[in-house]
């Protein structure tokens, strides 16, 4: 995030969610925040998570399989991003 002098009153919220699949990754989420304008209000926030047992469970108890539970929770996941 670049706030430029010249931008008075400039308000931002950065948010980066990450969804770990598998037993062996990670994720790293730094800020790049760059403030000229001391107006400027700016806030990031950061999430990691993954795939819950209770939420392959649900899924199982109702029929749908591991692997399109899995299929559906990363989806799902996406389009709250895109």
């Amino acid at each position: 995030v670049q706030v430029r002098k010249s931008a008075s009153g400039a308000r931002n919220f950065s948010q980066c969610d990450s969804l770990l699949i598998g037993d062996q990754c990670g994720a790293h989420t730094f800020p790049y925040i760059e403030a000229k304008n001391t107006t400027a209000s700016i806030e990031h926030e950061a999430t990691t998570s993954k795939i819950g047992e209770d939420q392959i469970f649900y899924c199982n108890q109702r029929g749908i399989s591991t692997q399109d539970a899995v299929n559906m929770i990363v989806n799902g996941f996406c389009k709250e991003v895109f």
